[in-house]
């Protein structure tokens, strides 16, 4: 299942640009920070890291967007697991569904999107530790999602600063969990723009 997760969030990264030339396209990288709580014996920990997306416009309101990001913290066992160390933390994730433009105006650009797809969350264990002491598998995919929205400062007509808020949703640790997830970064548009 996971392999088809990727592999459909793959297919629409490439689908983007072979959109009609009438189309819009935008690219945003930029920082992303959220929570994430990888296994039942550690501690909520904050990851920082970096988020690219890249939707194509079909229409001046409707969109597809591909969401990459990658985080990366430090994470330290929960009382009751007893004495250990902090360990590396990393989370990956992988995720596409529609964007929705809601305004366009000369300085301002807001847009909601909804994304669903994949998160890798990955432990770097010692070796000379044994997982089920005080640590668990130390790696795992699950399902992800994001719901949230895009408010782009407009600098010209291509370039804007973007902020983007949202509810990031993932299945870590056998639970869903619900944290914010924050980008903010350049994006750069190319292509038609009414």
């Amino acid at each position: 299942m996971n392999r088809i997760t990727v592999l459909t969030c793959a297919y629409a990264l490439l689908a983007i640009p072979s959109m009609s030339a009438q189309s819009a396209v935008e690219v945003f990288g930029g920082y992303t920070i959220n929570n994430m709580k990888p296994e039942r014996n550690f501690d909520t920990t904050r990851l920082n890291g970096w988020n690219t997306t890249v939707t194509g416009y079909a229409t001046r309101r409707f969109g597809i967007t591909g969401d990459v990001a990658g985080s990366y913290g430090t994470v330290s066992p929960t009382s009751t697991a007893g004495a250990g160390n902090s360990v590396d933390a990393s989370q990956y994730s992988f995720m596409t569904g529609p964007q929705f433009r809601l305004m366009q105006k000369e300085r301002f650009n807001a847009s909601v999107r909804a994304v669903f797809g994949a998160a890798h969350g990955s432990l770097s264990i010692p070796t000379t530790t044994t997982p089920s002491t005080n640590y668990g598998a130390g790696n795992d995919t699950v399902f992800a999602s994001l719901v949230g929205s895009n408010f782009d400062v407009n600098v010209n007509k291509r370039f804007a600063l973007r902020f983007s808020p949202g509810l990031y949703l993932t299945q870590f640790n056998g639970e869903t969990q619900k944290n914010l997830r924050f980008s903010v970064g350049p994006v750069f548009r190319f292509g038609a723009r009414e």
